[in-house]
This record gives C-alpha cells, structure tokens and sequence, in this order.
C-alpha cells in the first residue's frame, strides 16, 4: 500500500478496506478496450427534454407580421414553461394551435386553443397568457386572423 500511486498511506487495519475498494473501480475502468459507462449502466434512462418549436405564424388580413409575432412572445414564454412541467417522461410529439382574430380596436378575440393529446394544464396556460388588448391595428380596420402552430416534443 506504501508508495503505490493514488492510494493514501493508511494504517495497515485500514489500508486493506480502501484497497477493496479501489479494486473494482479499477476492474470496471479496464485498460484494454472500451472504458466503463460513466452511471456503471445501473442508473434509469437519462431524463427527456422537452421542447416547444413555432412551426407557423399564419395570417389572414392587413397587419405587421414582425408586430404581431413580437406580441406573442409571452405566449411562447409560458408555453415553454408550462410544457416542461406538463410533458412527463414518455417520448412523443404534439402539434398545438392558437387561433385568434385581431378587431379594429386592437382587441384579440374568438380566442381558440387546440391540439390532439396536448395536456389541459398547458391549453389553459396558452389561453392565460395570451394578450388580449393591444395588439397591432389593422391596416384596413378590419379583422385580422392569426394562426400560431407548435411543435411540443419530449427527447
């Protein structure tokens, strides 16, 4: 035990303990061939992440489109949160649709939120976050309608 590189100079009563258990450090991290996996593949799966991605911003009407995207960045926001609580363990993908009107007043109303197996809890978040007043006005004064689609995943 005395002098052998990364092994402290213990009593001899402790020396063979700590020796036992070196040894099978040493085993597993092997010298010829592949090293050992790092959790000894004893550990559950590693977890998942989920992911949220704008696959579209759709409109119908006269309106800035950078305006309307920037207003709903919030919205995106609380998505990404709201998902990652929401989205468990198991790997999948889900498609999630916003679909709103923007009136001459500036006001978002006929407010929908839609998608096949997409957990209520982040339905209602999406709903709660969107902002209803202030959006951009309509070139025309007429109605605006905007279509907002994600992709939800777990990786």
């Amino acid at each position: 035990v005395f002098g052998v590189k990364g092994v402290p100079d213990l009593p001899p009563d402790q020396a063979g303990d700590q020796a036992g258990e070196q040894a099978p450090a040493e085993a597993s991290g092997g010298t010829g061939g592949e090293p050992a996996a790092a959790d000894g593949g004893s550990s559950p799966a590693s977890p998942r992440t989920a992911k949220v991605e704008i696959v579209s911003t759709d409109l119908r009407g006269r309106a800035s489109r950078s305006s309307i995207t920037a207003r709903l960045k919030p919205v995106d926001a609380a998505l990404e949160r709201c998902w990652a609580e929401a989205a468990g363990t198991e790997v999948r993908e889900l498609e999630l649709e916003l679909r709103f009107r923007i009136r001459w007043n500036r006001r978002a109303v006929s407010i929908g939120v839609s998608g096949a197996d997409v957990p209520d809890s982040v339905r209602e978040c999406v709903r709660e976050a969107m902002p209803i007043s202030r959006w951009p006005e309509p070139r025309d004064l007429g109605d605006v309608s905007v279509t907002r689609r994600w992709k939800l995943r777990v990786e």
